[in-house]
């Protein structure tokens, strides 16, 4: 004004037409019946122009399915209000919203499915045992198809149950051939059931299969002792070493033979008197 000119005001704004971007990740969710209602179902990471995930970010939820659900404005951790006690499928769609109003959509499916419970007879087996067809039950959604998978060693062998009856089905017997595939220790147990297209999650349980005999300690196997001797005395004291190779552990003594009548043996240490 008349001739002057003042200095500059100044200010800005920024201009976002960009919608958030969602993380590549898996959009079809399985969860266990009863799981507790504080269990993260899904964790939504959506991404805006700062590049940093959640940051800016609100989300929210909608679709049918969507009054079962809470979502953690701020993080996008999905949870159940309740707990689910039955098999079925919910689909909801979660909304992400950047600081300039701009929206991004991720459909996602929560498949509430039934772990197959396994049964084990005997934890510790010897062959017979292992072969025994009632040695592994399985309890799984009826009309399921059921993958049963053995692992020891680096070895595995597969069972299928073809369609589970949603009781405890006995799963083929384990064959000598499947058994020394497996060999001898700790031998894991997986089972996944496949319904309509949903697969659960994997039930687990285990035994430990033992072919082989324990070992007793060199040792004198000639005794003497004196007449009137107290019974109390330890006569012999038998040391047998299992897989575990520990003297005693996992062993139960007891005697036999024509004069078996005139002694004791102590089950768990092998001591006679």
């Amino acid at each position: 004004k008349d001739g002057v000119t003042s200095s500059a005001g100044t200010g800005s704004f920024t201009l976002d037409t960009v919608a958030p971007i969602f993380d590549q990740q898996p959009t079809a969710i399985n969860t266990d019946i009863n799981t507790p209602i504080t269990t993260t179902i899904y964790d939504a990471q959506a991404t805006g122009q700062n590049g940093n995930a959640d940051e800016g970010i609100t989300y929210s939820i909608k679709g049918t399915n969507a009054n079962k659900f809470e979502i953690t404005a701020n993080t996008g951790v999905v949870t159940y209000k309740t707990m689910q006690t039955s098999v079925h499928i919910d689909a909801i769609t979660i909304v992400a919203t950047d600081v300039a109003g701009n929206e991004s959509l991720q459909n996602i499916t929560v498949a509430v499915v039934n772990k197959p419970t396994i049964q084990v007879a005997e934890v510790n087996t010897t062959e017979n045992e292992a072969q025994d067809e009632n040695q592994i039950t399985i309890k799984a959604e009826a009309g399921s198809k059921v993958t049963i998978t053995f692992s020891a060693n680096g070895k595995t062998v597969i069972k299928v149950i073809e369609s589970a009856s949603g009781n405890h089905d006995k799963v083929s017997a384990l064959t000598v051939d499947e058994l020394n595939t497996l060999g001898d220790g700790l031998i894991s147990i997986s089972a996944v059931a496949v319904k309509d297209g949903v697969t659960s999650s994997a039930g687990t349980g285990s035994f430990t299969l033992d072919t082989v005999a324990p070992i007793f300690d060199q040792q004198p196997t000639a005794i003497n002792t004196d007449i009137n001797t107290p019974i109390t005395t330890t006569i012999y004291d038998a040391q047998a070493t299992d897989q575990n190779g520990n003297a005693d552990e996992g062993i139960t003594y007891s005697i036999k033979g024509t004069n078996a009548d005139k002694f004791e043996i102590t089950a768990d240490t092998g001591v006679v008197t």
